[in-house]
């Protein structure tokens, strides 16, 4: 249907002359940097492609919707994505689902399966969660940051979480915990994720 050449983005027809498929077009030109510029060290990982088209296609209809007088086209494509993320949850967390990111790929039938709503939505999910913690305009700056440090390269998850801590340090941004040691968890374990919230003792006054 459609398919992110480097320099020449192609689609089928449709794609381009309707607006209910304006998805794919913001997905495919989003290819340019995360799947192009900068690409996945290896199949197991093409979160790192898929998840982030389609996280920047989500960053993209949100902008789209902020500078449009007339919003209402803008409205119904970003609210059909986040239905359409919210319905795979329960697909995508079920307990026998491998894991995000899949060191158990090797095979061109393997290849072929992670082009799934796991690593597309659950890749876009993983994205949202560490923008949850950061902040929009501080993710975003922080995924500019590794684009330019990994273009013409290719990188693998580990190697993003520590680029993400590096910009942080460099920009003086302060967390309690580093980005590689929270978000590991979350692409690297199959089922539903499991918080523990320990509630501690406060004094009333």
């Amino acid at each position: 249907s459609a398919m992110e050449n480097w320099g020449l983005v192609r689609f089928q027809k449709k794609y381009i002359f309707r607006d209910s498929d304006f998805e794919t077009v913001v997905h495919e030109a989003a290819h340019s940097w995360l799947g192009n510029l900068v690409t996945m060290n290896w199949w197991s990982e093409l979160w790192i492609n898929e998840g982030s088209a389609k996280y920047l296609t989500l960053v993209h209809l949100d902008h789209v919707k902020q500078i449009t007088v007339n919003s209402t086209v803008d409205d119904e494509h970003t609210n059909k994505f986040k239905i359409k993320n919210l319905r795979l949850l329960d697909s995508l967390w079920a307990v026998d689902s491998p894991p995000i990111v899949n060191p158990s790929v090797s095979t061109v039938a393997e290849f072929d399966s992670e082009f799934s709503v796991r690593v597309y939505y659950g890749g876009c999910m993983i994205h949202l969660l560490a923008e949850s913690v950061l902040g929009r305009d501080v993710y975003i700056s922080s995924l500019t940051h590794c684009i330019h440090l990994y273009q013409y390269s290719s990188i693998r998850t580990e190697q993003l979480w520590r680029c993400l801590d590096r910009y942080l340090c460099l920009t003086g941004v302060k967390l309690e915990f580093k980005i590689s040691e929270f978000m590991p968890t979350w692409v690297g374990q199959s089922g539903y994720p499991l918080v523990t919230i320990n509630r501690g003792d406060y004094n009333s006054s």
